[in-house]
């Protein structure tokens, strides 16, 4: 685990014991940041939306394979309120005005509906597939996918987007709560584009800074582990 809110969760709520958690930062975070001087103020800034995915949009995995319910999908209030604030004008239109790019990523279980994903009128936003370089972004949006943390630890600002919270809580993803109280996390918690797009507008006019009532939040979140991937492999063998 990379946090002592994970820590605390995992003993009070789940109970496990404190020996048996390996408090070592996940293996991806093993590389320090490298914060690179902005050597122009032309210079691209980026947005990386990644939401994660929803049971109810898609099937059961069997013989590692889920069947796409593309009609379902369609018809969700997932798709429709992430693709209106994707092709809003009040969105692509600030984006052109403030020299901004936006990087859209889907949950990798959602891969298959990929294609109703099309931004060729909305020259500023693009899907992302592969690896992502986290460094690359200046502001990241989400619903709940655990990706926030990386962001939490580089500094970077964060805006919780999620539009069918309503639905999420009713059950119909595999889970209907957080251990993470959204709305006294790490970023804003927004339900619809417009509050979304005028976040992204603070943020801006704030230099690409988070509030200090979130930066305070995240302090002392992370284990201090210069090297995970030893610390875990070391944890291992013991």
């Amino acid at each position: 685990i990379s946090t002592t809110l994970e820590k605390k969760n995992l003993i009070n709520i789940y109970q496990y014991k404190e020996e048996d958690l390996i408090c070592s930062g996940m293996s991806r975070m093993n590389q320090p940041v490298e914060e690179k001087e902005e050597k122009t103020n032309n210079k691209v800034k980026k947005i990386l939306f990644a939401p994660s995915w929803r049971a109810n949009l898609i099937g059961p995995l069997v013989n590692n394979k889920r069947d796409i319910n593309t009609i379902n999908f369609l018809e969700s209030k997932f798709y429709k309120e992430i693709i209106g604030f994707l092709q809003s004008k009040e969105l692509n239109d600030y984006l052109e005005k403030n020299n901004l790019e936006l990087d859209f990523k889907l949950h990798p279980i959602f891969k298959d509906y990929s294609k109703l994903f099309n931004f060729k009128n909305n020259p500023k936003i693009k899907l992302k597939e592969g690896k992502t370089n986290f460094n690359e972004y200046s502001i990241f949006i989400t619903d709940f996918s655990s990706f926030q943390f990386d962001f939490v630890k580089i500094n970077k600002p964060i805006i919780y987007f999620f539009p069918d919270l309503p639905e999420f809580k009713a059950g119909l993803h595999s889970y209907r709560e957080l251990d993470l109280d959204l709305n006294n996390a790490y970023g804003k918690l927004c339900q619809t584009k417009e509050e979304t797009i005028k976040e992204i507008k603070n943020i801006v006019n704030n230099n690409y800074k988070s509030e200090k009532k979130y930066i305070n939040n995240s302090k002392n979140l992370f284990f201090e582990i210069n090297n995970p991937c030893e610390d875990i492999y070391n944890s291992l063998i013991k």
